[in-house]
């Protein structure tokens, strides 16, 4: 599996004075953050496209019914009908992940670049996986223990911001948590399917690495997003204000901005910063950049290029910072109420859409706020913002 294919959440961890390692909320200074799910590149929205294929029994040729096929980190998905086939509609322009998976087969990822405006049309072969005939050991949990572990998890995984307190994780049955020396693991033998009553979406991650130790932490995934049923109308006007908010001063709002040339106007400060680990306050002494001087066109007026040395300090002014945030940051004597991250670039150049979307989401490294936000406040990749 290649790196652009995944999901990564990097992290460095601060001890407590007592040993303890820290909640996670409180290192967001040494939070290290790079997502690399597959990002689509959305061109323009009024340019969509079909999808059209069948999902076949590659021993039989027989089409299956029932598959798993959905756009990894997006909305758009389906379930193949009773012959194999599918279609997935309105579908903008971009590059995408196609993921169809089934209980009972190896589950296949292919890449699809879509930048023209004609149907796609494939055919898919699922072999089924191999019978396992070896004798399997069942050891009984401890209830306390296994318990501890995974609240340990969840607070990794879902992130500790008012979003996650309306959370679920609906199969925790599905997990395994296995600990080898300081290295902490956790094996999943089913897809983990996340409830998120703050934003309205049924989230279903199908993990392929999670670990952790006293210092980083890193998970790979491919997500399916599901719009949930609202038991009220003003259940779905909260969904949809949480939505706005959860992209206000995010990744994705930020590099919209740039293409724009609207930055400053949304709300956003950006500085340039020599190095971060020697700084003693997070207020920058440097002085501010012209977003239009990192901000280079490409050939495509819908794609734009970001080119930076050092560190790019960006600090969103009209929300405040979560208060779990804030307290982490007090609690090592840098008192911050903003929503302030930092960008590196691993790569000479930055790619990205009109839309916010990496070509290459490894392409940057996150630390600060953008990495302190987890997968309670992660929105589809195709949601735009009314």
């Amino acid at each position: 599996m290649s790196r652009s294919n995944t999901e990564l959440f990097r992290r460095v961890h601060r001890r407590t004075r007592g040993g303890k390692l820290r909640r996670t909320a409180r290192i967001a200074f040494a939070l290290l953050f790079m997502f690399l799910s597959s990002c689509p590149l959305y061109a323009q929205y009024d340019m969509k496209v079909k999808i059209v294929g069948s999902v076949l029994d590659a021993s039989t040729g027989g089409g299956l019914p029932n598959v798993n096929v959905f756009l990894a980190g997006t909305t758009l998905g389906v379930a193949s009908a009773l012959d194999g086939s599918f279609v997935i509609r309105n579908v903008p322009l971009g590059a995408y992940e196609l993921v169809v998976s089934m209980v009972g087969y190896e589950r296949q990822v292919l890449p699809l670049q879509i930048f023209q405006m004609q149907d796609h049309e494939l055919t898919v072969q699922l072999k089924p996986t191999a019978i396992q005939t070896a004798t399997v050991e069942v050891t009984a949990r401890d209830p306390v223990e296994w318990k501890k572990q995974f609240e340990r998890f969840k607070r990794e995984f879902l992130g500790e911001t008012r979003n996650a307190k309306l959370c679920t994780i609906l199969n925790p049955e599905g997990m395994e948590f296995l600990n080898r020396g300081s290295m902490f693991e956790v094996a999943f033998h089913v897809p983990i399917i996340v409830e998120n009553r703050a934003l309205g979406y049924k989230l279903d991650f199908f993990i392929e690495e999670f670990k952790t130790d006293d210092m980083t932490l890193q998970y790979s995934a491919k997500t399916k997003f599901e719009e949930l049923q609202p038991e009220s109308e003003d259940e779905y006007e909260l969904w949809l204000d949480n939505r706005k908010r959860a992209y206000r001063g995010s990744r994705k709002h930020f590099l919209t901005a740039l293409a724009r040339g609207t930055s400053h106007q949304e709300g956003f400060t950006i500085r340039t910063v020599p190095s971060l680990w020697h700084r003693t306050r997070f207020s920058s002494s440097s002085q501010r950049i012209d977003p239009a001087k990192i901000v280079q066109p490409t050939q495509s007026e819908l794609h734009k290029k970001l080119v930076f040395k050092d560190y790019l300090e960006v600090v969103y002014r009209l929300e405040p910072a979560e208060p779990a945030f804030r307290l982490a940051v007090n609690a090592q004597g840098r008192p911050v109420e903003m929503q302030v991250s930092w960008l590196q670039m691993n790569l000479f150049t930055v790619t990205f859409d009109v839309n916010g979307n990496l070509f290459q989401p490894i392409a940057l490294k996150c630390i600060g706020y953008w990495a302190f936000e987890r997968v309670a406040d992660l929105l589809p990749t195709d949601y735009v913002p009314e």
